[in-house]
């Protein structure tokens, strides 16, 4: 097979060119998947974190979204700790504050 027909074999298609997986952060069951798999669960209310995981899955997962802790002297903080802490959890996505602590991005683990 030459190397062109290979090439163009390997193409993909437009659907699978803009099709993009994301997270799923179930609230009802406090659980947070990735690609069919539970990798994080909270046991009990964590209403610190969850905030942050409900304003991603409200957004429908960009790769920022605002910080969505109360504006004042100690967003900047709760959003670190935050990241800090979802990170600490599970081994596939970090998540991180940017632009000053006024966006939280998430990307995943390349480590």
């Amino acid at each position: 097979m030459s190397s062109q027909r290979r090439k163009r074999d390997n193409k993909k298609s437009p659907v699978e060119q803009t099709a993009r997986v994301v997270p799923f952060w179930d609230r009802e069951n406090q659980k947070l998947w990735w690609n069919g798999e539970v990798i994080m669960e909270f046991e009990r209310a964590a209403t610190f974190e969850e905030k942050l995981l409900n304003a991603f899955q409200d957004a429908g997962w960009p790769d920022r979204v605002p910080n969505p802790y109360l504006r004042g002297h100690r967003a900047k903080q709760d959003a670190h700790n935050a990241c800090r802490l979802l990170s600490a959890r599970q081994s596939v996505i970090r998540f991180r504050t940017r632009n000053s602590g006024q966006q939280i991005s998430w990307e995943l683990r390349r480590d």
